[in-house]
């Protein structure tokens, strides 16, 4: 029997994050893809220097190393939406990701019902982060 990590490394609908070996920073990112596949898709970023990728710039400008590793599927999400507000709250609450950008932009409006909403989506998560 596999084990649930592994399993969702095989799933699709999924939101992830990826350590450097040389900094706390992580980045975070929502794909509809496996992580198997996407885990390769950031590799070639890294290896040519993708300018328009996250983990690439981050690498190169830092001279730090990702632990691919050490790359986690953080949540099952199957609802689109939902799969990219978490991942804009993570990115937009924390001061350690390294991500270009950040996510679905959100209203400040929102601000209390979201962090509400966000502490209740990552309940176990953040310990990750």
């Amino acid at each position: 029997m596999l084990n649930k990590q592994h399993q969702w490394r095989k799933r699709k609908e999924l939101f992830t994050a990826y350590h450097a070996w040389d900094c706390n920073s992580v980045c975070v990112g929502e794909t509809g893809r496996n992580l198997e596949k996407r885990l390769k898709e950031h590799q070639y970023a890294v290896k040519r220097m993708d300018d328009k990728n996250g983990i690439s710039v981050h690498a190169w400008k830092k001279s730090h190393r990702v632990n691919w590793n050490e790359s986690r599927v953080l949540k099952m999400i199957p609802n689109y939406f939902h799969r990219r507000l978490t991942v804009a709250l993570i990115i937009q609450s924390s001061d350690t990701t390294s991500n270009l950008d950040k996510g679905l932009e959100l209203n400040s409006t929102w601000t209390p019902f979201l962090q509400e909403l966000y502490r209740q989506l990552t309940h176990g998560v953040r310990a990750f982060l």
